[in-house]
């Protein structure tokens, strides 16, 4: 194999050195160390001794399970396909069987099994993707990528703050990792540290522009602080940076609905809907029929939602929602509810500190007739999450249907000063209990534009 280097004044254009590198093929690893160190001659860059070995190190002298890791990191990048997780898996399984002691690919292997958690929510993934991160820690406790492995377990479990630890170590050992800042933002945004958040979500974005997770998350952000408008470009630019990935759409199309904006965001759901069947997309669009009246259309769309992911509260207790509200088919809403009340629980025992599982879970305990469990869950969800605009509107619901009118009434103060769509709270039929109290009228009129 031959290799050429140049090295080009970027702003001149012209060309400053050139080396050549002829090596033999099968040798890759010696082949990749000549091409570095080449490039750091070409540089005049001075490393310390500590610092070369780094820029050397391949975490595994096996050819052939370097191979399987990098081709396992390329799935995992790819998370948002559920087939590419089951790949990713077999791949640095593949890499372990070469090198048991290869803790890159074991730190590849945990997040595998993390994602392969949070798309299936069953336990048994969450629980090996904490011991396959541990793991890849005790194998080299100075590998950046093991404490990042760790960090996003911790923060999916509710442990933001051993999070935080985690992944500010991490990013001292590679200080370039989006990843890294990524996860970190999600830890901070779990201990309700929002500026710290955004500030951490845009480092990610500086680090690597054209990674399509990196807008994404910082868009679920603007959605969760009511600020919808800031959300589209951040959910627009996943869309220009993988057109192929389903969230970009789904979640611009959110944005858009927040926005009061309903045929774009119509639009964005079923373009999603082009590239695959998706459960959020389905349920979106059952939402637009439920509050514009359409209760039957509704529950076909959350049928479809429920079809493809099953174990999902939100659409479980949205399509019970649609039940409740269709003549003929009332009867089969307590039971949907009952399933929605037991799979958040099951969500909880992973991360007791989901936000969003307590607050659907105290909303369908209401709904169930369990008033007292659904006040205290409530309450837990919004002292976790106190500005989170989502929380707060589910609690007027909650509150509305235990019969709690002034608590109502104070969360849809909070709520619509938040940024809360306003016509959500007027289509929504839980709250015609509300509409007659002059409070209520007060606060809607005072409710802002969105922002």
């Amino acid at each position: 194999m031959r290799i050429n280097l140049s090295l080009i004044d970027a702003r001149t254009a012209k060309q400053v050195r050139t080396d050549t590198i002829t090596a033999q093929a099968k040798d890759l690893f010696a082949l990749q160390d000549r091409v570095v160190s080449s490039a750091v001659d070409m540089l005049d860059i001075r490393l310390q001794p500590q610092q070369a070995q780094k820029l050397v190190a391949h975490g595994t002298a096996v050819l052939s399970a370097y191979d399987f890791y990098v081709q396992g990191l390329g799935y995992l990048r790819r998370s948002d396909q559920p087939q590419n997780i089951d790949s990713a898996i077999a791949l640095f399984q593949r890499a372990l069987k070469e090198d048991p002691g290869y803790a890159l690919a074991q730190a590849g292997l945990g997040t595998s099994y993390w994602e392969k958690y949070w798309h299936s929510k069953e336990k048994q993934w969450a629980e090996a993707g904490r011991q396959a991160c541990e793991r890849a820690v005790s194998l080299d406790n100075k590998l950046s990528a093991g404490h990042l492995c760790l960090g996003v377990v911790y923060n999916g479990t509710g442990r933001y703050e051993e999070a935080a630890t985690e992944l500010r170590d991490a990013l001292a050992m590679d200080p370039r990792s989006d990843d890294s800042s990524r996860a970190l933002a999600r830890a901070y945004r779990g201990l309700g540290r929002v500026e710290a958040a955004e500030q951490t979500f845009q480092k990610a974005i500086e680090l690597r522009p054209q990674y399509w997770n990196n807008y994404n998350d910082l868009g679920a952000l603007y959605i969760a602080q009511g600020r919808y408008e800031q959300a589209i470009p951040m959910f627009r630019r996943v869309t220009e940076l993988a057109p192929d990935n389903r969230w970009g759409y789904t979640n611009l199309g959110l944005a858009y609905y927040n926005l009061g904006q309903l045929d774009q965001a119509a639009t964005m759901w079923n373009r999603t809907l082009q590239l695959q069947p998706d459960a959020q997309a389905y349920s979106n669009l059952g939402v637009v029929y439920f509050y514009t009246g359409h209760h039957a259309d509704s529950a076909r769309m959350f049928e479809k939602a429920v079809e493809l992911e099953p174990q999902n509260y939100l659409y479980r207790g949205n399509l019970a929602d649609a039940y409740r509200w269709t003549p003929g088919l009332r009867d089969r809403a307590k039971a949907n509810y009952v399933q929605a009340v037991g799979l958040a629980e099951r969500d909880l025992e992973v991360n007791p500190r989901d936000t969003d599982a307590l607050a659907y879970l105290a909303l369908n305990q209401a709904k169930s007739g369990e008033v007292e469990k659904a006040r205290q869950s409530i309450g837990q969800a919004l002292a976790l999450a106190p500005k989170d605009v989502n929380v707060q509107s589910v609690a007027v619901e909650v509150y509305a249907v235990t019969g709690d009118k002034q608590k109502a009434l104070d969360c849809l103060k909070g709520t619509v000063e938040s940024g809360f769509p306003r016509f959500q709270m007027e289509a929504n039929p839980e709250l015609d209990g509300l509409r007659n109290d002059p409070r209520y009228r007060e606060i809607m009129a005072a409710a802002p534009k969105p922002h």
